[in-house]
């Protein structure tokens, strides 16, 4: 049974890198007993086909990419149960220009104006907010243009 187990869980860290929580989610929801799944993923870990920062690595970049902040990020991976430890340290390994980014998402929405009003500026800054860019990020923005 547990044969069964590792290669499912094998077909599906092929299709990308997971954490353990939402390996352990996917096996549970194809109805595999949850002792099973638990000795499975400690197998896997010990293998390093499942590796928790490489993980974390992985996701902090692809959403970096698409232009959202250290914070959102940090949210989401705590979301999916990975150590804070493991997420702060993928976080600094990146050693990301989030100021940088934060520009680029803004000119991406504003490809016809980087001059704001107030108001305008209140409503960018918001919108990186929301995005998950600290205050340092967003200043760096507005210091720059």
């Amino acid at each position: 049974m547990s044969q069964s187990i590792k290669s499912a869980a094998i077909r599906l860290l092929a299709r990308r890198d997971h954490s353990a929580a939402e390996l352990k989610n996917k096996l549970q929801a194809r109805g595999f007993e949850l002792q099973n799944i638990e000795e499975v993923i400690a197998i896997l870990m010990a293998d390093n086909l499942l590796n928790e920062y490489r993980f974390a690595e992985s996701y902090c970049l692809a959403r970096s990419t698409r232009g959202f902040g250290p914070l959102a990020i940090q949210n989401e991976l705590k979301l999916k149960n990975v150590d804070k430890q493991i997420i702060q340290k993928a976080l600094a390994e990146l050693n990301m220009n989030w100021g940088g980014i934060a520009k680029k998402v803004l000119q991406k929405k504003y490809a016809n104006s980087f001059q704001f009003t107030a108001q305008e500026k209140a409503k960018c800054w918001r919108f990186l907010t929301q995005r998950g860019f600290a205050h340092e990020h967003i200043n760096a923005v507005f210091k720059d243009s």
